[in-house]
């Protein structure tokens, strides 16, 4: 049985001030917002991730995020990358067909909240504390 986040890489980021960047998603990732916000601009949407948020972002895409910490605070965050072929595995393992519609939908999706992953986020919180950072947690 496959597990989603087999063969995933978390990190984390923790800043106390402004980055920015553009980027190229080569894989799916889900974010989730623990402090700070995420402004992220596509060609088709600008999103504000604000704290206690989670986005799965399709792959295939330019992205245009800004990181900010504001007030004081410091940014943090959470970025899973999903693999294509752990994610298909997974689909099949657990019979999930996906109609078409979600397939040609938005490509930032705002996932409800859920306890299981508030439980994953509690488990990673306690490598939150390296300031001035972007590290690797894990690599399952």
């Amino acid at each position: 049985m496959s597990n989603i986040f087999s063969d995933a890489i978390v990190y984390s980021h923790n800043t106390d001030r402004q980055t920015e960047y553009d980027n190229v998603l080569t894989e799916h990732v889900l974010l989730f917002q623990l402090s700070g916000e995420m402004v992220f601009e596509t060609s088709e949407q600008r999103i504000v991730a604000q704290p206690g948020q989670t986005y799965l972002l399709r792959k295939h895409q330019f992205v245009k995020a800004t990181k900010k910490a504001p007030g004081g605070q410091d940014y943090n965050a959470y970025l899973f990358i999903l693999k294509e072929d752990v994610l298909r595995q997974y689909d099949l393992e657990k019979y999930i067909t996906v109609p078409y519609t979600l397939q040609a939908g938005p490509k930032n999706i705002l996932l409800s909240k859920s306890n299981m992953f508030d439980s994953l986020v509690s488990s990673l919180s306690f490598h939150v504390r390296i300031p001035y950072k972007l590290i690797i947690l894990y690599q399952f």
